[in-house]
């Protein structure tokens, strides 16, 4: 480890607030430093835990303060962990409320870094160029929690080797659109939790690695049509929990390699044909929420990969016929909390649905291991081993006569046509 005997952290007064507020991440980092240094260890080895501690704040203060006299070696020991800091890999200022503002020296030195946090603190704006001086950073940069409601657009400029980052539970309202610019190995953006009800075109342009990208819980109401261009690498994306009224049909066009797209908890009032379109890597696609009532046929036609499949909480009432076709490898879908929502059993037969075992229609009535059997053999799912029901979707009969051939549905538990519930009904047990 390289020394730099003679040189001191600038930006004193925020280091002091941050050392002193942090919980001692830092003293305890630097410590380490100190004590894997012979000479730092002669000096620091007999003073107490606590007191190597203090000798780091105290160090990076720039002053010593030893009122209990602690030892008289404390003065060495902080020189030495002054001089060592500067070869910190790690920088972690976490749960800091006091600390509000940043300067553009306060990481100046550190060219070691290569892990930054800074999280739940009251700063809302950083400099520039506060990251200029350590581009050496790489293995994460954490801003999360924050109060930051914009970024300059060149602040993440020069950090061609970093590979995660976290901006979650800050309330942006605005990111410019080339503020990702030159992070060519970024693997992991988080970015959820915002005040942002839009995202500039192109934001995401050169993020060639970039593999998650978490957009969740936050004010999103709508997405640029080429938004996620580019991102050959995504194999994540979450947008569960956004406001979200409308997708464009080709918002995921090119994400050969995605494998999980979430969007639950949204407000999407429709799902256009050709959504899917090209995902043949996609094992995982939840939808919730939103007023869709109805589900493009074509929707699944390049998704042969899927293993879990999820619309919860739509007020669809019926499915297309052939919607699930092919679908050899799913294993799990739920169906559950449509209100108007009852599918015959029938409906399964000649899909192809071999690998399925949990078909879910809801949570409050589960039928015995006989009637799954049942269900199964009927319905063409030789695998199923798990099936529930609610009250407004009831354990069905299984002869066919019972059930509209057109719509594979019990027409008595269709949805009214004046939108109101389904008429109550008794749940059909399966007659001994």
């Amino acid at each position: 480890m390289s020394e730099r005997r003679g040189r001191r952290p600038r930006g004193g007064r925020w280091w002091r607030r941050a050392a002193l507020a942090s919980s001692f991440t830092l003293a305890l980092s630097a410590t380490a430093v100190a004590q894997s240094d012979p000479n730092a260890a002669a000096s620091c080895g007999s003073s107490p835990l606590h007191g190597r501690k203090q000798a780091v704040v105290d160090a990076i203060m720039g002053t010593l303060n030893d009122p209990s006299g602690l030892n008289q070696n404390l003065s060495s020991c902080a020189d030495a962990m002054a001089d060592h800091l500067l070869s910190m890999w790690q920088l972690v200022i976490d749960n800091a409320p006091t600390l509000n503002s940043l300067a553009s020296d306060d990481l100046a030195g550190l060219d070691n870094l290569e892990g930054f946090t800074l999280s739940g603190t009251q700063v809302s704006s950083v400099p520039a160029d506060l990251f200029s001086g350590v581009s050496g950073l790489r293995w994460w940069l954490n801003l999360d929690n924050n109060q930051l409601t914009t970024l300059p657009e060149t602040i993440f400029s020069g950090l061609s080797s970093l590979e995660e980052m976290n901006l979650a539970g800050n309330p942006f309202t605005l990111l410019p659109s080339g503020v990702f610019s030159g992070l060519s190995a970024l693997r992991s953006l988080q970015l959820g939790g915002s005040s942002l009800t839009t995202l500039p075109a192109g934001i995401f342009d050169g993020l060639t690695s970039l593999e998650i990208l978490d957009l969740s819980a936050g004010n999103l109401v709508s997405l640029p049509p080429d938004l996620f261009s580019g991102l050959t690498s995504l194999t994540t994306l979450n947008l569960f929990d956004n406001p979200l009224a409308s997708l464009p049909a080709d918002i995921f066009s090119g994400l050969t390699s995605l494998e999980a797209l979430n969007l639950r908890n949204t407000q999407v009032s429709s799902l256009p044909p050709g959504l899917l379109s090209g995902l043949t890597s996609l094992h995982s696609f939840g939808i919730s929420g939103g007023s869709a009532s109805s589900i493009p046929e074509d929707l699944f036609a390049d998704t042969p990969q899927l293993t879990f499949v999820t619309f919860t909480n739509m007020p669809l009432a019926s499915l297309p016929p052939q919607l699930f076709a092919g679908l050899s490898q799913l294993t799990i879908l739920s169906l559950r909390w449509n209100t108007f929502l009852n599918v015959s059993p029938h409906y399964f037969t000649g899909l192809g649905l071999t690998s399925l075992k949990t078909l879910d229609f809801g949570t409050e009535i589960t039928p015995d291991a006989d009637y799954i059997n049942d269900y199964g053999a009927v319905a063409g799912l030789p695998a199923l081993v798990e099936l529930r029901f609610t009250q407004l979707s009831p354990i069905p009969s299984l002869d066919p006569a019972h059930w509209d051939p057109v719509c594979f549905c019990d027409p008595t538990l269709s949805a009214r046509t004046d939108g109101g519930p389904p008429p109550d009904r008794k749940p059909r047990f399966r007659a001994e």
